[in-house]
């Protein structure tokens, strides 16, 4: 597990190894970058590394949490409407078009499924706090239905980068909408 960090110059330094494995993952596979590369191209020893991540995937990990943190904290919106969740979709979608060079990263290292496991781990806590479905009765349901949505939304959005952003934001939002909003099915 990483560490958290709480002062600046070691958040500076998590962030750069962050961002030196995002790079290295661009341009070598993730299964071959090693702890004494990122620590060499750092300038900074394998003490300090250990300080902050207890190995590799660590990092990744990191990357991906303080990713999806990024967005938390951006999200001004709170949804009391159709046009709130509506306009929280469309920043959804544009936040994640920016996240293009992870996305590659991922896809081109096959860990999108390590999204996919952050993001279900990541406050599902402050999902279940909006959703509502009249035909959930207990809290369990409500937990295994917000599984199922953060699930299939992410995996839309790897889907979306998959195809090269072919569709619109608009028209993707429209997609996320119809099927939050109007479920296509009756459970």
């Amino acid at each position: 597990m990483y560490r958290n960090c709480t002062t600046e110059e070691s958040v500076w330094r998590q962030q750069q190894f962050e961002m030196l494995l995002l790079k290295k993952m661009g341009t070598k596979l993730y299964a071959k970058i090693t702890v004494g590369e990122l620590c060499q191209e750092a300038g900074i020893s394998r003490n300090a590394f250990y300080q902050y991540f207890e190995n590799k995937d660590d990092v990744l990990y990191a990357l991906i949490d303080h990713t999806l943190l990024k967005y938390y904290q951006s999200q001004q919106i709170r949804i009391t409407s159709n046009e709130a969740f509506h306009q929280e979709v469309l920043f959804f979608l544009e936040y994640w078009n920016s996240q293009k060079l992870l996305l590659d990263a991922l896809q081109k290292n096959r860990l999108e499924g390590k999204l996919l496991e952050r993001c279900l781990n990541h406050n599902l806590q402050r999902h279940l706090e909006v959703v509502y479905y009249p035909f959930m009765a207990t809290e369990e349901s409500r937990y295994q239905v917000m599984l199922f949505i953060v699930n299939g939304v992410y995996t839309l959005i790897l889907d979306w980068h998959h195809k090269g952003y072919r569709q619109t934001i608009p028209e993707m939002a429209e997609t996320i909408e119809r099927v939050l909003l109007k479920p296509p099915f009756i459970l």
